[in-house]
């Protein structure tokens, strides 16, 4: 139904492998003499199935073969479940590629009716493959994440296209690892992307400097961590080390001597002691903080300057050893991070500026609250006041200055909704509309046509101004 064996077949076929199914695990066992075939043949005897222990002892004897040595091998259906996953990678049988034929049609078997023997091989069949998919997650899981091998063939190809697929990622994979050899072997370099890396390889194959790029360490004198993944990761001597960029991995692969040569983070001047950036919600104590809160960067252009002391924000601390610096701003806490110890034995002058108090906005007195929260929306409202000289029929000057400065302040309230705030903008349009019939009727003439209009408006405006500021029935 799946193609699984056509498939294992030519991968074997396609890399003069050695193809190796549950069947022949039992076989070579049985043909044998040895205390494996002592222990299996009595449980195939009595009709029960080989033991999950038993099959992968098997299976360890035949991958140890001079053949299976020689040109690989390729395991045609095992394992099936997770025990068996298990078991293989205890006994450190590690496979490059776990392929998984998708079922043509996925669906849960019943199981025979009451009274049924189970005597169909498609009973049986579909038993086998229902106890499968209740295992495949786990498996997939296992792979995946340890070994990066897991690769699922598609149901809707047929079996022929994915023997294809299936024998171009397998000879894939075998030649990156044949290039991770021969690099180890003539002790190169080598880019660590497409390599053919699993997860567990990477987490365990991380050089001394961890994720920071030796080519800025040596050349800048700077900490400078790589970006997230394998891009730009370089693989020396079984040793991962990331650099910042395209150009510093180039440099890092042309010569990793010069930049990885006694390149520790344990020498001058870290001494192991690595910045850590910090949640801006987490406790100080037990450790100090520095420079009383004081932003050691700023600190750092003239320490015996006063102006140079400024307060650090929680939202940018980093602990270094056993200290937190707080720094005023992303710029300061990103050169704090790449030169630590630019910054870290800094103190302050003898003579501290005077204690900056803060207040909250509703604590300050009305002028102050004003200068904090409308000096900005106020300056906006004077220049257009200057532009527009509004005089309304009926009111005054001054009474006409101050309903337009209402009006605006209101309609480019920014606490508004944007329903709220177009209505109010409306009713600012039709303030200036109204202050303009005067000019209207100055440049006009009688005989203009809606003139006679213009003057209407403007005699009802000047007997009833309020009725221009109800918008709501404009």
């Amino acid at each position: 139904v799946r193609g699984r064996s056509t498939v294992a077949r030519e991968i074997a076929a396609k890399n003069h492998a050695l193809h190796i199914s549950v069947q022949d695990l039992i076989n070579r066992v049985l043909q044998g003499s040895s205390a494996l075939r002592d222990h299996l043949e009595p449980i195939l005897q009595s009709g029960r199935q080989a033991p999950d222990h038993l099959l992968v002892k098997a299976l360890v004897q035949l991958v140890g073969s001079s053949a299976a040595i020689a040109n690989g091998w390729v395991v045609d259906g095992f394992p099936t479940n997770a025990t068996q996953a298990a078991l293989i990678e205890d006994s450190n049988i590690v496979p490059h590629m776990v392929f998984y034929t998708e079922p043509l049609e996925k669906s849960v078997y019943a199981g025979p009716h009451p009274g049924q023997p189970i005597a169909e091989f498609n009973d049986v069949q579909d038993m086998a493959m229902a106890a499968f998919e209740l295992e495949r997650p786990d498996m997939e899981s296992f792979y995946s994440k340890m070994h990066g091998a897991w690769y699922p063939l598609s149901a809707k190809s047929s079996k022929f296209a994915r023997s294809a697929t299936a024998v171009s990622v397998s000879w894939a994979r075998a030649q990156a690892i044949t290039e991770r050899w021969e690099a180890e072997r003539d002790m190169r370099a080598l880019p660590g992307h497409d390599l053919g890396l699993t997860p567990k390889t990477i987490e365990e194959s991380w050089g001394p400097l961890l994720d920071y790029c030796p080519v800025a360490l040596k050349e800048q004198n700077t900490l400078s961590k790589g970006e997230l993944g394998m891009n730009h990761t370089v693989l020396y001597r079984n040793r991962l080390y990331k650099a910042s960029s395209a150009a510093a991995q180039a440099a890092l692969v042309k010569d990793p001597v010069r930049y990885l040569h006694r390149s520790t983070l344990m020498a001058k001047p870290l001494f192991g002691c690595l910045p850590i950036p910090m949640n801006p919600n987490a406790e100080v104590f037990p450790l100090e903080l520095a420079l009383n809160g004081h932003c050691p960067v700023t600190l750092s252009t003239n320490p015996e300057d006063q102006t140079q002391v400024v307060p650090g924000k929680k939202e940018f601390s980093v602990r270094l050893g056993g200290y937190v610096f707080r720094m005023v701003d992303r710029s300061s806490w990103e050169q704090f991070l790449q030169k630590p110890w630019k910054y870290s034995n800094l103190e302050l002058p003898i003579k501290m500026p005077a204690q900056r108090s803060e207040m909250g906005l509703e604590d300050l007195p009305a002028r102050g609250y004003c200068e904090q929260t409308l000096s900005e929306s106020s300056i906006r409202a004077l220049n257009a006041l200057v532009e527009i000289r509004p005089k309304y029929p009926g009111l005054t000057v001054q009474e006409s200055v101050t309903k337009f400065l209402g009006l605006h302040l209101q309609a480019f309230n920014p606490t508004l909704d944007e329903e709220k705030g177009d209505k109010f903008k409306e009713g600012l349009d039709k303030f200036v509309d109204i202050c303009g019939l005067a000019e209207g009727l100055n440049r006009g003439e009688l005989e203009d046509e809606g003139y006679v209009g213009l003057m209407d408006q403007f005699e009802r405006y000047s007997k009833a101004p309020w009725e221009g500021f109800d918008f709501d029935k404009q």
